[in-house]
């Protein structure tokens, strides 16, 4: 593992302000009200430097790609890494260490671009695709390489919708989903899981935003999604 860099008066003073300025978006993704959570978890460039934000409650130590050690957010449960742009590969991945003492690593599903297209989603939305099913729900994906499952769903009265699974300890906080612009589908690919993984929906609705709502109870189906 690389160590922890001390940083130069300069780049502290950087990150201070660029982290500052994030302070209300992640108390939205804190508190599972944060209705584009891609925004700013995962992978971005931000003030000539590429900066990696996740969200990992319970946590003690985390790691990019297993040689990049992230620092916490003051007392957060947000952790941070930033380098040079390209010093991780695309689909990096996460290891860490919960306040139990259990190991856990996976790709980050924030690292992930849609894998729903516009016109699908298009053609959807004016009534006339035939088969919906094919997308919406859960399906096992390859996506270069990595195995996981897609999970879809049409919410398009929601704040915020995750995907709650004994996986993440039944905590909408953890797996935020990304919508897709007004057409009301939310989606999500979450590497590492597969076929026979209970899961439901959690949507908090943007009109009673202080309610959330649980939907369905099932789990994905033994076949890849088309």
């Amino acid at each position: 593992m690389l160590p922890l860099k001390p940083m130069t008066a300069t780049r502290q003073r950087e990150m201070r302000e660029l982290l500052a300025s994030l302070e209300r978006d992640f108390e939205r993704i804190r508190d599972a009200r944060h209705h584009d959570p891609h925004s700013i978890l995962g992978r971005h460039q931000r003030a000539g430097q590429e900066l990696l934000i996740v969200y990992l409650p319970a946590t003690r130590q985390v790691r990019a790609n297993r040689s990049h050690e992230l620092r916490r957010h003051g007392s957060s449960d947000f952790f941070y890494w930033h380098g040079t742009p390209g010093t991780l590969p695309a689909h990096y991945t996460i290891s860490w260490q919960d306040d139990a003492g259990g190991v856990f690593e996976a790709a980050d599903p924030y690292a992930f671009a849609p894998l729903i297209d516009d016109g699908t989603l298009s053609a959807f939305n004016s009534g006339v695709h035939r088969r919906a099913h094919q997308f919406l729900g859960a399906h096992t994906r390859d996506v270069d390489g990595i195995e996981g499952v897609q999970f879809a769903v049409w919410a398009p009265n929601a704040e915020r919708v995750s995907v709650v699974a004994p996986f993440n300890l039944w905590d909408g906080r953890r797996h935020p989903m990304r919508v897709r612009g007004s057409s009301g589908v939310w989606e999500l690919f979450i590497p590492g899981i597969g076929p026979g993984t209970l899961y439901k929906f959690e949507i908090r609705n943007r009109d009673y935003s202080d309610r959330s709502a649980i939907v369905g109870s099932t789990r994905v189906a033994r076949h890849a999604g088309t």
